[in-house]
């Protein structure tokens, strides 16, 4: 809990290409992310969490936006900044780390805070560091998708890409046939989009839906989930997140 430094990580090389995946189970909960080659890792990148459920488990403050830095390489200073720079734990803007260790960070408190749009550097110091890279994780601890719910929560974890593979074009598809619900808001999943711009516009099966998104800022959208699928169009590179209920 808090400030979090480990030395648990794996590096996994092989003599040919491979899938690599990732798992997190704990009790009654369980979620999964591909795990990016180091080809694909970068130096920038922009938190995208789901916000968080209302309700505290009694105030054991397990409900929070989380996000874990893994760096490849000795002496790796990584720069945390943006609008919910404030809301985290701990709250160290600066960090150094070195090959293989992690850093873990979640929002301070479990009052709906949301994480998104908070921002993850390598600070370039050196020459050298140009050379350097990290791998973000992010998610949340538990949470409940939609977050009105208070109960049935799940721990939620993706690897993020870094800005530099960010793009401009998304297809989207709904998770129909899988369950079917009485009440609206559960029969439904929900779209995420992280900007990297200020004046990011959104479009929506070509329609105009953000003319403004700003850096720290969160498109939010839902997708029936007879609906099938959308397409997503934006003037400037974002990421695009899908959660499914």
């Amino acid at each position: 809990v808090g400030d979090q430094y480990k030395n648990r990580t794996v590096r996994v090389t092989s003599t040919a290409d491979i899938s690599l995946y990732l798992a997190n189970e704990a009790d009654n909960s369980f979620d999964a992310s591909i795990v990016l080659p180091l080809s694909a890792l970068g130096q920038n990148y922009m938190i995208q969490t789901f916000p968080n459920d209302p309700y505290s488990n009694g105030g054991t403050g397990e409900n929070r936006s989380c996000f874990m830095i893994i760096a490849d390489r000795d002496n790796t200073t990584v720069n945390i900044s943006g609008s919910h720079s404030n809301q985290i734990e701990p709250s160290d803007p600066t960090v150094i780390l070195n090959e293989g260790e992690s850093y873990f960070v979640r929002s301070s408190n479990y009052d709906y805070n949301d994480l998104s749009g908070l921002k993850v550097d390598v600070a370039k110091n050196s020459a050298e560091d140009d050379c350097k890279i990290i791998a973000v994780l992010n998610g949340n601890v538990v949470t409940c998708i939609p977050n009105t719910l208070s109960n049935n929560r799940d721990h939620l974890v993706e690897q993020a890409y870094p800005i530099s593979n960010w793009g401009t074009k998304f297809a989207i598809t709904s998770t129909d046939g899988y369950v079917s619900f009485p009440t609206s808001n559960l029969d439904v999943d929900y779209i995420r989009i992280t900007p990297s711009e200020n004046n990011t516009k959104v479009k929506l099966n070509g329609v105009i839906v953000d003319s403004d998104l700003n850096l720290g800022e969160t498109y939010a959208d839902t997708l029936h989930r007879n609906t099938g699928s959308c397409y997503i169009e934006t003037d400037k590179p974002v990421a695009c997140y899908l959660y499914q209920r």
